[in-house]
């Protein structure tokens, strides 16, 4: 079914207008000689036009926010009392009520864990050259592209990114160019001679002086309640949709000092005139404690804007904004559903949506797939309920269920929960006994097979999300003593499933995430640098690890491919087939000459669990040829010698 995009008029989420703002005006020169002023027409067509895209990709994602809500739920072991059971805890917090048995929180950390183990162990992203002439340059990149991963923490964000494909069925990823800079104090010494005296004289000082700290990509994870899809392609066909957007809660300061910063960004200056918070933002009736944090209690001392950030492919001349007649990707930002802060192309050398999307669940035709914490929600809620039936039925045994006689038992002393409680009858009935005055009832436990069923419940989830006993370091003996074999056969049958997750995942986003680091370092990196190159990518440029590698502009510039990545981790192959591969090499002189013993040996050493046997490599010395300049005039002039560039 077609999707209908209906929405604002251009007025804010809360009916709010940019009447009162007409008489404002604060001199921004807007790009491109427009007209931008928040109450131009012009200005109001292009906030209506991005609402209205922002709200019909909201009502899709908003159908999945009462399922993600029950996932968040049993991700955090946590379910609420009731108003009986609330009583209870009152009067002992000791008592167990209801309890979330965590089992799907434990599937889902195994899944992130191998995530981890095949992703993070050596470079995050690699690159290949398409010409051999270029395999320096593409190693120089691979070190640089990873030395920004590190200093921007990329891969805690990928982390986040993993993780929301399994909780929501789908991780959203957005790769920015960053530039960070800090002040510096520096020593400054100046000489001269004192005029009076004629000695000489120094003078010293100190300066603040600003200094780039940082020039590279960081990674950001969009919170998948914030996401905001074309609602007519799949949830991996990012790049197909006409737009793709996320909206972000930020705060007015924030934004006027990202207007100094960023030339292309505007307007920030009417901020302080009306509330930045979006009708979006809470929309869908989601009661994460994130989406709803800020509220009229903190209105007298912060100023919240929330910020629609939306890349759209328009063509300019339909949409007023330039004469071209092509389609174009820009950037435009919305804050308070009301006010436009940026209007920008977006002018990328890789002319992509700066999104990546991963959905190692999806079905290729969703939006918005099952997540696999989704998939065993009812088995989890069903493991839950046979826990707490059985506490409670556990909890009417240990409390007697009496029925007696309040004539004759007094009713406070009976409901008195304290153990070797005294009883006492009334004054009529003393003397008479209370054989027929109290009676207990019997109790048959009907819950008692539930915590086997709870345990075999438990074991389905496991097997049903690919976090299976052998990934997690557990093995059922299948007879008195289980062999390396079993145990490497179970290995070897649970990561299968897991790396085709890790293929999947890399697929989707990791790829184009790769691709456009490099082709942002390439299009906007501004200055020359040095980094240190660590393990295998020292010895392919033949450098020593202990020494910074200089890298230049023209050092990255080449044309590369993103090398694939299998899914596989480390240490996943049978050690001891590589073990009798080396031993049978070795032992034979024409296996020798075809292949590389040292590099066998360093492969089977990374099997085995060796992560640093590069650092035991042998440096051979550089052997120095000392000539005499005669010497070297002679052999520049034989061509013998070049001199350095």
């Amino acid at each position: 079914m077609p999707i209908t995009i209906t929405g604002s008029s251009g007025l804010g989420g809360a009916g709010r207008d940019l009447g009162s703002l007409q008489d404002k005006d604060y001199g921004y020169v807007y790009p491109g000689d427009l007209d931008l002023r928040p109450s131009s027409d012009l200005h109001k067509k292009l906030v209506s036009e991005i609402m209205k895209r922002a709200q019909a990709a909201r009502s899709v994602v908003s159908d999945k926010y009462d399922s993600w809500q029950k996932i968040d739920d049993m991700m955090n072991a946590y379910i609420p009392l009731d108003e009986l059971e609330q009583k209870e805890k009152d009067a002992d917090e000791r008592t167990p009520i209801q309890i979330c048995v965590p089992v799907a929180y434990a599937a889902r950390e195994t899944l992130l864990t191998y995530m981890s183990a095949a992703f993070m162990n050596g470079p995050i992203f690699n690159y290949a050259p398409v010409g051999p002439e270029d395999t320096s340059k593409a190693v120089k990149l691979t070190a640089l592209i990873e030395h920004q991963v590190t200093q921007g923490k990329a891969a805690l964000e990928l982390f986040t990114h993993w993780k929301d494909d399994l909780t929501y069925g789908l991780g959203v990823a957005h790769p920015a160019w960053e530039v960070r800079k800090a002040k510096r104090t520096i020593r400054r010494t100046e000489e001269g001679i004192d005029p009076v005296t004629m000695l000489p004289t120094s003078t010293k000082w100190k300066e603040k002086v600003e200094r780039v700290i940082f020039e590279g990509n960081v990674l950001h994870a969009i919170d998948p309640y914030m996401y905001l899809p074309d609602p007519n392609v799949p949830a991996d066909k990012v790049q197909r949709g006409e737009f793709v957007g996320w909206l972000r809660r930020d705060n007015r300061m924030n934004l006027l000092a990202d207007e100094q910063t960023d030339k292309q960004m505007f307007n920030a200056k009417y901020l302080k005139h009306f509330d930045g918070r979006s009708v979006l933002f809470n929309e869908g009736g989601s009661q994460r404690s994130d989406l709803t944090r800020s509220g009229d209690n903190y209105d007298s001392y912060t100023h919240p804007v929330d910020c629609v950030y939306m890349y759209l492919k328009i063509i300019p001349k339909e949409w007023k904004l330039s004469e071209k007649n092509v389609p174009e990707k820009w950037l435009f930002v919305v804050a308070g559903d009301t006010l436009l802060l940026k209007a920008a192309p977006l002018n990328m050398d890789h002319d992509m949506f700066p999104v990546g999307v991963c959905s190692s669940n999806y079905d290729g035709r969703s939006v918005i797939p099952l997540s696999r914490m989704e998939t065993i929600y009812g088995m989890q809620e069903l493991l839950n309920w046979m826990y707490n039936s059985h506490i409670t039925n556990v909890r009417k045994s240990i409390n007697d269920m009496l029925v007696y006689d309040p004539q004759a038992i007094s009713t406070k002393d009976i409901t008195n929960r304290k153990p070797g409680k005294l009883i006492r009858t009334r004054k009529p009935f003393w003397g008479r006994g209370v054989k027929d005055a109290i009676m207990q009832l019997n109790v048959s436990d009907v819950t008692q097979a539930h915590v086997s069923d709870a345990i075999m419940m438990a074991d389905s989830i496991n097997q049903y999300s690919g976090a299976t006993d052998p990934l997690r370091g557990m093995f059922r003996k299948t007879s008195e003593r289980v062999s390396a074999t079993e145990v490497s056969q179970a290995q070897k049958s649970s990561m299968s499933r897991l790396e085709t997750i890790a293929r999947i995942v890399y697929m989707q986003s990791h790829h184009d995430l790769a691709y456009m680091f490099a082709s942002q370092t390439q299009q906007l990196m501004e200055r020359d640098t040095s980094l240190r190159v660590l393990g295998d990518l020292a010895e392919q440029l033949g450098m020593e690890t202990d020494k910074p590698v200089p890298v230049s502009m023209e050092d990255i510039s080449l044309d590369y491919d993103v090398v694939p990545h299998d899914g596989t981790i480390p240490g996943n192959e049978d050690p001891q087939i590589w073990a009798q591969v080396l031993q049978t090499v070795s032992s034979s002189e024409q296996l020798t000459g075809e292949l590389d013993v040292v590099r066998l040996f360093r492969h089977l050493a990374r099997q085995m669990g060796a992560k640093n046997i590069n650092d035991f490599i042998k440096r051979r010395p550089v052997q120095a040829n000392v000539m005499q300049p005669e010497q070297i005039e002679q052999g520049v002039q034989d061509g013998n010698l070049v001199p350095l560039q």
